[in-house]
Formats: C-alpha cells, sequence, structure tokens
C-alpha cells in the first residue's frame, strides 16, 4: 500500500493509529519517497500524542491536522482554550501540535 501511494503520489493520513504506528508510518513514508504525510488529529483522544512527539514528527515534515471536532469535543478543552488551540500555541489538555514545513516533493518510482 506504501508504494501505491509513492506511485500516485497520495497523501498517507494515520487516522486512529498508535503512537508506535505514527512513528513507523513516517519512517516507512520517508524511506519510500512518500512526501505528503498527515499526523490525523494527534492531540485528541486517539492517538493523544503528546505536544513533544507532534513537534517532532512535524519537524520531520509531517502536516498536523487540527479539527473543528477536536476542538469542540475534546476532553478537558475549554471555549477559552480553543482559538490558541487552533493556533498551535497552546500546551494544555488539549496539546495540539504546530503545523510542519510543508510536504517533500515525491519521488515517482519507475
Amino acid at each position: 500500500m506504501l508504494d501505491l501511494i509513492a506511485d500516485y503520489d497520495a497523501l498517507l493520513c494515520t487516522g486512529h493509529v498508535s503512537l508506535d504506528e505514527c512513528r513507523w508510518l513516517l519512517d516507512e513514508a520517508q524511506t519510500r519517497g512518500i512526501g505528503r504525510f498527515l499526523l490525523t488529529h494527534p492531540s485528541y483522544t486517539v492517538p493523544d500524542m503528546p505536544l513533544a512527539l507532534i513537534e517532532s514528527l512535524a519537524e520531520r515534515g509531517a502536516q498536523v491536522e487540527i479539527t473543528a471536532y477536536q476542538l469542540l469535543h475534546q476532553p478537558g478543552m475549554t471555549p477559552a482554550q480553543q482559538p490558541s488551540a487552533a493556533a498551535g500555541t497552546s500546551a494544555t489538555r488539549g496539546r495540539p501540535g504546530r503545523r510542519g514545513r510543508g510536504p517533500r516533493p515525491a519521488r515517482r518510482r519507475e
């Protein structure tokens, strides 16, 4: 499946996978030349990723998705925290990450 994502320059999203699976997927994606990688609501209850890990993966090129649903329904998130959480500046229980540096160009397989 990862080879197909690389071949078609598709976006790889983490969905509801564990922390270890997110790390593994990014490692494999980069090894295979996948240039578009999205951490799907990483600080929400699944996978409940710590801010330091979100930042680490974003620094390696992963994009970070923060959704309205996450901000409205995340345990411990208050309305007063939502604007800063959406901007990635809050280190509350919500722990949203900051944006990555953008996708790397994908390598096409011949």
